[in-house]
């Protein structure tokens, strides 16, 4: 894909593949965005009941450390999304600029 391919004409039909590729892109360009989710990986290896609370959807008993974990867990979720939403934004930019370049509504 090169600069003047849009999403539109390139993977219309496709948008997550679309997205997979913005958070591989992420994961190689981004240090935070990588470090939040190998923190994330550690903290789902150390305690395994979060993975079976989010991704099992069971209801379990926790004590206090487990609930640090959930809170931990939440907020790196919420920092990964950030870094997801504003590549996203950034993207949209670059969208409108192609399509707005196309109708031939931009002077060079």
């Amino acid at each position: 894909m090169n600069f003047e391919d849009s999403f539109y004409d390139y993977s219309k039909d496709n948008f997550y593949e679309y997205f997979s590729r913005i958070q591989y892109v992420l994961q190689t360009s981004n240090m935070g965005y990588k470090e939040a989710l190998l923190e994330k990986d550690k903290l789902l290896e150390s305690n395994p009941k979060i993975e079976e609370i989010f991704y099992g959807r069971k209801v379990m008993d926790l004590g206090f450390d487990d609930c640090k974990d959930i809170i931990k867990f939440i907020e790196l979720q919420e920092k990964i999304k950030e870094f997801e939403d504003e590549a996203l934004f950034l993207l949209g930019g670059r969208e409108a600029y192609l399509y707005f370049k196309k109708l031939d509504l931009l002077k060079d």
